[in-house]
């Protein structure tokens, strides 16, 4: 018998975009080897209580600590991971460890390391997965529902709870498990809101609700999700349902744009930029060996604290407003100009 796992990133779990990078490790293990027995991710100790999101125990983690401590376990770890495709290394070292032929043991994956792109190939897994939780259905059709149904619909991440404070701008590069400073969100929607007019729909996904951030829902007349259970699932499934995501610097955000194919806004300042290339994690001098001037444009768009959007975006959707109008639209019994 052959058991995979995946590891909690911390003794007490962390959020679910941290926790769903393993998952989704055991997940692409799990195609690999068929009949192996996948284990269910240990939700009983998350102190975010997703063990009541995924129908879980809180004492699931007891059976992977046996096993892990009874039968040789075998890690799959960051050493290993060296031609860029997770999948690709996984299928050769489970080859050089001859795992299938192995009477009994435990594969256990790990780590946050490879981020999303990691798991491309089990993201429809993911999304399944987070679909089945408990009444994420039921909260993503009473948000759908209350969508005005020819609006650009633009979803607004604010992480603020659990994050450190907001701090000066030009202390923003590289830094994660920050709050982005509300007055750039304001900026960003007023920038949307001047050009989109009221082709717009803001959708606002928090998870404290202070007063600055109930003014800031008012005054752009922004919804937020039916939440008649703890939403993080629905929530990151609606967020990546949006037509364009305004993140906050996380990995909830991450998850969503992973789960999404549409555009997003991110805060230029955290961007890491050396010898004239910026991303997220780092890794400009690998990007700029390949890098095509001609194409410098990406779903991510950075956007300073002004909240000045770049053009190719706002171009983008004014053609989405375009495409939303019902009276040119031929399956709503609308009618186009005749060639």
């Amino acid at each position: 018998m052959i058991f995979i796992t995946s590891k909690r990133i911390s003794f007490r779990g962390e959020g679910l975009g941290n926790e769903l990078l393993p998952v989704g490790k055991a997940l692409t293990a799990k195609r690999l080897l068929p009949n192996a027995f996948l284990v269910k991710h240990a939700w009983g100790l998350n102190r975010r209580g997703y063990r009541n999101l995924f129908n879980s125990s809180v004492f699931d983690w007891i059976f992977q600590a046996l096993i892990t401590f009874i039968f040789p376990v075998y890690v799959f770890d960051k050493c290993e991971f060296s031609t860029g495709s997770f999948y690709n290394d996984l299928a050769l070292w489970i080859d050089k460890k001859n795992i299938r032929i192995k009477k009994i043991a435990v594969v256990q994956l790990e780590g946050m390391w490879g981020g999303y792109p990691a798991i491309a190939e089990v993201l429809p897994d993911i999304q399944e997965m987070l679909y089945k939780s408990h009444r994420a259905s039921s909260n993503i059709k009473d948000t759908i529902f209350s969508y005005p149904k020819d609006k650009i619909i633009i979803g607004i991440h604010i992480r603020q709870g659990d994050f450190s404070q907001p701090i000066p701008i030009d202390e923003y590069k590289n830094k994660f498990n920050v709050s982005i400073p509300l007055k750039w969100y304001d900026h960003v929607c007023t920038s949307l809101l001047t050009e989109l007019e009221k082709s717009v729909q803001f959708v606002f996904f928090c998870d404290v609700f202070s007063d600055e951030i109930h003014a800031l829902i008012k005054k752009f007349n922004g919804i937020t999700p039916s939440q008649k259970y703890r939403a993080d699932a629905s929530d990151v499934l609606l967020l990546a349902n949006c037509d364009l995501i305004c993140c906050s610097i996380s990995s909830f955000s991450l998850l969503a744009v992973a789960l999404g194919k549409n555009p997003y806004i991110w805060f230029e300042h955290q961007l890491h930029c050396e010898n004239g290339m910026c991303s997220i994690w780092g890794h400009e001098e690998n990007h700029a060996l390949e890098f095509d001037s001609s194409l410098n444009v990406g779903r991510g768009f950075p956007v300073r604290i002004d909240g000045v959007i770049d053009p190719i975006l706002l171009e983008y959707l004014n053609m989405i407003k375009m495409f939303r109008n019902p009276k040119t639209d031929l399956s709503l019994y609308g009618a186009l100009l005749q060639k």
